[in-house]
């Protein structure tokens, strides 16, 4: 990003899971299965800035994808709610 580039404010919003939402998907799994956490670089929605906010859990998923030797388990990692700072958007 440019030093120069006009910044704006924008709003992150993620439902964040709590333990029990994660043990009801875990639940049935077998012991055995691969994890894997899935963790972004910056906010997944309007794309602001890396902050220094804490990753939240905001989502759980087998993926059972041809690509992968057995199924895996993902946990989707997300920065938490918040303000975040991004290049303003011409419309």
């Amino acid at each position: 990003m440019a030093d120069d580039q006009e910044l704006e404010r924008c709003r992150h919003d993620v439902r964040e899971w709590t333990v029990g939402e994660l043990r009801q998907a875990l639940d049935g799994l077998p012991d055995g299965m691969r994890l894997r956490i899935d963790v972004p670089a910056a906010p997944r929605t309007n794309d602001p800035q890396i902050s220094d906010q804490e990753l939240v859990l905001a989502a759980a998923f087998v993926d059972d994808g041809d690509h992968l030797v057995r199924d895996e388990l993902v946990l989707w990692a997300d920065f938490g709610a918040g303000w975040y700072m991004r290049p303003r958007v011409e419309s």
